[in-house]
């Protein structure tokens, strides 16, 4: 599923396009002799730790790139613009990146079907934009088809789906009839292995040698008489 929020992602995109299609960008100021050196000065500075911020972003516009090429200037453009629009494409973007990297690393080969499903979503979203600022035939055609891949992953990722599950049943089913073939095997062990839990916990008890029953009488006789 596709990054910036589901109720500005269309209204972002649509700005994105907007843009796209608009003017040129204004012709960047000239620098004054004294900011390029300052600028020179900052830039021979050692480099700082990233922060947290600044890796979100590269891991988004990362995820962008490899997957989604049509996004990048269209990404710089918004920068340039709307700051915070921009800032919340990239939230959006790196928890979809972060998303992806844990089905890779957690099941490949869902993980494919997951990456298609996030660039037929944002494609379909970049088509609707655009064919909002214009009608065209192509575009049309290019949504119809984004849409049929679209329904083809999804009926693959249940397909897989039933595959695990077909197998996980399977497995259960294996494990019921191992355990129904050794279940009075298992219940005399466990039982002759508790009784002698049992027996090893139980005091023991001091063994009478022969003969000292017949004294033990004897005294008691005695007392008896006394």
């Amino acid at each position: 599923m596709f990054i910036l929020s589901r109720c500005a992602v269309l209204g972002s995109i649509l700005l994105l396009t907007s843009l796209a299609y608009g003017d040129d960008e204004p012709p960047a100021r000239k620098e004054k002799p004294e900011a390029v050196q300052k600028s020179a000065k900052a830039e021979a500075k050692p480099a700082k730790k990233k922060s947290a911020d600044a890796e979100h972003e590269d891991a988004a516009l990362l995820l962008v790139r490899e997957h989604h090429p049509d996004l990048v200037e269209l990404l710089k453009r918004l920068k340039g613009t709307k700051e915070k629009e921009y800032q919340q494409a990239i939230k959006e973007l790196y928890r979809e990146s972060e998303r992806l990297e844990a089905a890779r690393q957690r099941d490949p080969e869902r993980y494919k079907l997951e990456l298609r499903a996030w660039q037929l979503d944002s494609r379909m979203r970049l088509l609707t934009a655009k064919l909002s600022l214009e009608d065209r035939a192509e575009l049309q055609e290019d949504l119809k088809a984004a849409l049929g891949e679209r329904a083809d992953v999804r009926l693959a990722q249940k397909k897989l789906e039933r595959e695990r599950l077909t197998a996980r049943v399977q497995k259960l089913d294996d494990e019921i009839a191992n355990f129904a073939s050794q279940r009075d095997a298992d219940l005399k062990r466990n039982f002759d292995r508790l009784l002698r839990t049992a027996e090893k916990a139980r005091p023991k008890r001091n063994k009478e040698k022969p003969g000292d029953r017949e004294k033990k009488g004897d005294r008691e006789t005695e007392g008896q008489r006394d």
